[in-house]
């Protein structure tokens, strides 16, 4: 993953890719593309993980990048 804080938080709250697919109302597969580094994550994507899933936290930190 190319965002290692933001899966941190996933497994910490117990969240999956499937659950990140259901906030950006996409497919499994575009939501593995997303957090693989395969495809670009917009940042309207990225807030909308963010305060769907993980409200307490910053857009910096959660998708601060390996790259």
């Amino acid at each position: 993953m190319v965002f290692p804080n933001l899966e941190a938080e996933m497994k910490r709250f117990g969240y999956t890719r499937a659950d990140i697919a259901r906030a950006l109302d996409i497919q499994v597969n575009s939501a593995y593309g997303l957090l693989s580094g395969k495809r670009t994550l917009s940042i309207y994507r990225a807030m909308k993980i963010r305060d769907r899933l993980f409200p307490g936290k910053t857009i910096d930190y959660l998708f601060e990048s390996e790259l």
